[in-house]
């Protein structure tokens, strides 16, 4: 028995990159019934990133363009549905997509129910994650010194940490964290080495970042 192979799709993105529109998505898929290309058994057309409004509507769903695609998403899914194809589309599980658009994060229930609502859609969903980290001593911190981290886009307390925090940022999105000792830091300079001192330089070794005068401390050592 053969093996099962993924059905070939066609991709908006690799002719027309966000310029897409009711029009050009239901000639492309004409056009691919009229190359043979659902015969040879091309099953999907995908729109990728650029169909969507730079608003939700007032239910807070996604909606497409509303210039670009004035019969709304349904009418062009039925028209790619005539052509013997399915349609496919480009969502991004984080705050804004790859072009800017209004990303997943936070509407997950309500971007399933719309994307279901097609029929049977291929969700094209990007998430992708970086991660970040701060060690005390780029803060100017002693690096056994406890102290609290608190998101400040959540209000949510992460708890106490000694030396560093770390976090996983997702694509398009961006932290920001209040950082403060436990216990008050001492009122003379001479804990800080390194006070009127450029704060960050480049380690050559492993990337990281460490305030110029401790590392000299450290080598001299």
């Amino acid at each position: 028995m053969p093996a099962q192979l993924p059905h070939p799709l066609g991709d908006s993105w690799n002719a027309f990159g966000g310029n897409l529109s009711q029009e050009l998505v239901c000639s492309t898929a004409k056009l691919m019934k009229e190359l043979g290309l659902v015969e040879a058994g091309y099953r999907y057309l995908v729109m990728d990133d650029g169909w969507s409004d730079p608003e939700r509507d007032e239910r807070g769903r996604l909606q497409a363009d509303r210039t670009r695609f004035p019969s709304g998403i349904s009418a062009v899914a039925e028209c790619v549905r005539e052509q013997g194809l399915l349609l496919g589309i480009y969502g991004d599980s984080g705050r804004y997509t790859c072009q800017g658009f209004p990303g997943s994060y936070g509407h997950e229930r309500e971007d399933a129910q719309t994307f279901a609502e097609l029929g049977e859609p291929s969700l094209s969903n990007k998430y992708q994650t970086s991660s970040f980290s701060v060690r005390w001593e780029q803060l100017g911190y002693a690096p056994d010194t406890p102290a609290t981290v608190r998101d400040l886009w959540t209000g949510e307390d992460l708890g106490v940490f000694n030396g560093s925090f770390s976090a996983d940022v997702r694509l398009h999105d961006a932290l920001a964290f209040r950082i403060t000792p436990l216990h008050p830091l001492p009122s003379h300079s001479e804990w800080r080495p390194w006070l009127g001192q450029p704060m960050y330089e480049r380690h050559e070794e492993d990337e990281s970042w460490i305030p110029p005068l401790l590392r000299a401390a450290a080598e001299a050592d």
